[in-house]
């Protein structure tokens, strides 16, 4: 909307109303489905990571299913594996892996939370940590971003480790 001449002016006086732009993401994924791609693992990812609109209702079941079809466009992706030494740029290498990461997170954190099992099976999923080289490009270097994605990082395999343990 920044870089929009018109959207920016409107933009100014009023926001966009979070329901009408679920609405739209939730209507994109679903058709997103029938053909997977980078966008609809994009799409899910924000739905997955929406704040619920109730403190009564935490979005649980929509989540765990919602999870649970991105995982599936996803391994249709090839997302479960390294795409280190394929040929394609190294930007969509990045993507890729943060991608899949993002969602090895996701799964992990929302089957602890919600004490139902992973639609991540972690023997069949190889990203399962970032790597400094997969956030640099997308963060100075030095920042606390980098530093805290990877953070992040061992603390979801830190969940993953206890998971497994408690199968």
């Amino acid at each position: 909307m920044n870089f929009d001449e018109l959207l920016c002016i409107q933009a100014a006086d009023e926001k966009p109303s979070t329901t009408s732009l679920f609405r739209i993401a939730w209507h994109s994924f679903n058709q997103a489905v029938h053909n997977p791609s980078i966008a609809a693992v994009q799409t899910a990812i924000i739905l997955l990571l929406k704040v619920p609109t109730s403190n009564f209702n935490l979005d649980s079941s929509f989540k765990y299913s919602v999870l649970g079809s991105a995982v599936s466009v996803a391994n249709s992706l090839g997302l479960n594996l390294d795409p280190s030494r394929w040929q394609i740029p190294i930007w969509q290498v990045r993507l890729r892996r943060r991608l899949s990461w993002t969602l090895f997170t996701i799964d992990t954190w929302l089957s602890m939370s919600l004490g139902r099992p992973r639609h991540i099976s972690p023997e069949n999923w190889i990203i399962d940590k970032l790597m400094k080289e997969d956030v640099e490009e997308e963060y100075d270097p030095g920042s606390k971003s980098v530093d805290r994605l990877l953070r992040s990082s061992k603390l979801t395999n830190i969940v993953d480790s206890i998971l497994r343990q408690l199968l």
